[in-house]
């Protein structure tokens, strides 16, 4: 039973995880699929429990609450990918991208950093 659960909880990160996550997604996942096993777990002692007891009323808040966890771990997941840069090119050039200055005449991008000093910057 091991194995297949540690089998299980490998190809859950396989999937969420693609084939090349950043750092922090892989924090998120992993954050993901421990909340995974925690509402399982959780889901089966509920199974076991019998009703009307102060144990089955205890485990029943109990799932409420790794429900809720599971649930805020993937809109953490959805909330990174969706601050993630679309594309593949070099985290330098993704960070520099923030500091481009917008052209108002022509419309376009000019590739000019913003010094990090603001003095140089009102200069630029």
């Amino acid at each position: 039973m091991t194995e297949s659960l540690q089998r299980k909880l490998e190809n859950l990160k396989a999937q969420l995880g693609g084939s090349n996550p950043i750092p922090l997604e892989r924090l998120v996942i992993e954050r993901v699929v421990s909340c995974w096993l925690q509402l399982q777990h959780i889901d089966v002692l509920v199974a076991q429990a019998r009703p009307g007891t102060v144990q089955a009323k205890f485990l029943l808040q109990r799932q409420a609450q790794a429900d809720r966890a599971y649930n805020t771990a993937v809109k953490s997941l959805t909330t990174v990918r969706q601050l993630m840069p679309n594309s593949a090119e070099p985290r330098a050039r993704a960070d520099n991208r923030a500091n481009e200055i917008r052209d108002p005449k022509a419309g376009t991008v000019e590739a000019a950093i913003l010094p990090l000093d603001p003095r140089e910057r009102r200069r630029a």
